[in-house]
């Protein structure tokens, strides 16, 4: 290496088996071309300091760059029950808005793990098969979830995930004072009222 020049953080990245954003027909957001996406994905994961997060090693990462390369993972709320398809996902079965009302995506970010925080999940624990896939990689980084919302900025967890990560699914939400909690509850609730997840191709 010459003299001067700084290292480059090595970067070996696997995806969550949660996160469906590279499957043919996902839940949410649709990553539509995956080699440019990544190669977007890696350079903001390098750039991050993932020790300075308030749960180590657990980060949300804007991702501008990716926007050319995702579908919006929601879409706006109608009355019209064939606006709808009904699929198996998180263990139950839901209600999606089907992927031809997605939004345009105005943002893009990426939940990233280090690989020991991934393995210090509460539900990673909990999920052998997945745990021992991980621990027996050689991967640095996990790609836990990919956000393209229709709003600028960070959107709110889902009622559904807001309530399992205070129950104990996120290290990042014991932190949390109540005031905070009643704050991501009205946001989750005011997004949702108007906002629908999409699913399909």
């Amino acid at each position: 290496m010459e003299r001067g020049k700084k290292m480059e953080k090595r970067v070996l990245l696997e995806r969550a088996d949660i996160e469906t954003a590279f499957s043919k027909s996902p839940i949410g957001t649709k990553v539509t071309d995956s080699v440019a996406f990544l190669a977007e994905a890696i350079k903001v994961i390098r750039e991050c300091d993932f020790e300075s997060q308030s749960t180590p090693g657990q980060a949300f990462i804007a991702c501008p760059k990716a926007l050319p390369f995702v579908s919006s993972g929601e879409g706006i709320r109608t009355n019209n029950p064939e606006d709808y398809s009904i699929r198996y996902y998180h263990g139950s079965v839901q209600l999606f808005l089907v992927r031809e009302k997605a939004e345009s995506a105005l943002s893009c970010a990426l939940i990233v793990y280090t690989k020991d925080a991934y393995l210090n999940d509460p539900e990673v624990k909990e999920d052998e098969k997945e745990y021992k896939r991980i621990s027996e990689s050689n991967c640095t980084h996990i790609l836990v979830k990919v956000l393209a919302s229709a709003v600028e900025g960070r959107a709110p967890f889902t009622q559904r995930t807001l309530v399992a990560n205070l129950a104990g699914n996120n290290n990042d939400c014991g932190s949390w004072t109540a005031d905070e909690i009643r704050q991501q509850a009205k946001n989750s609730h005011s997004h949702f009222s108007r906002w629908c997840v999409v699913a399909g191709s």
